[in-house]
């Protein structure tokens, strides 16, 4: 059965899951790591007793991916997942905006180990199949993670607020098509970068509104 852990990355507060399903295996997922320290993360996969096999990242943010080159030197079998926008983007201080929060402790990722675009948006994994859907808006490189009829968002979708269109690669257009998009699915269960899970597509305010 699948499960999904919530942990809030700091200092910037945004939303990382785990995903794991420990009735095949002690692998899982590890979406959006954006704490600068790993700690709480690191007792939380110790208490579930689990191994990353994955990182994917819904965007290129820093405060979604400044986990990623602590877990790598940690766990060396571990991939990378992301588009080949946010591959391009995570690889430049600028890029994944860490140089605008702080300059002293601004940082680049190394390649991306899987592109999304290049396994056709599916990856098979512990008998599930992940899906990768491009959600722009937010960014031209965001993607939402679909597991069953659970959706991971990343930026794209915040419950009750407007989405951020104005940081680089932002673009109202794209956010509108993508928020007709989510509003599309049905029996879903929505994982947003910030805030609460949640069901009600009411929850989706337009960011054009």
């Amino acid at each position: 059965m699948l499960r999904i852990d919530k942990l809030i990355n700091e200092p910037v507060t945004s939303c990382c899951y785990i995903v794991s399903d420990k009735e095949i295996n002690n692998n899982c997922i590890i979406i959006d790591p954006g704490s600068q320290s790993n700690n709480s993360l690191y007792d939380k996969l110790a208490i579930l007793q689990l191994v990353p096999q994955y990182i994917i990242l819904t965007h290129e943010h820093f405060d979604h991916c400044w986990g990623i080159n602590s877990l790598r030197e940690k766990y060396n079998n571990i991939k990378l997942l992301c588009s080949k926008e946010c591959n391009d983007a995570i690889q430049k201080e600028k890029g994944n905006c860490s140089v605008f929060y702080d300059n002293q402790r601004a940082f680049k990722l190394n390649p991306a180990d899987i592109i999304t675009q290049n396994i056709y948006n599916v990856l098979y994994w512990n008998s599930h199949i992940v899906k990768f859907t491009p959600t722009p808006g937010h960014t031209s490189a965001s993607i939402s993670i679909i597991i069953g009829n659970k959706i991971f968002t990343g930026d794209a979708l915040i419950p009750d607020m407007k989405a951020v269109v104005k940081l680089p690669t932002g673009n109202v257009k794209d956010q509108v098509l993508t928020e007709d998009f989510f509003r599309s699915l049905n029996n879903f269960y929505f994982y947003p970068g910030h805030g609460e899970p949640f069901s009600d597509v009411s929850h989706i305010i337009p960011c054009n509104s």
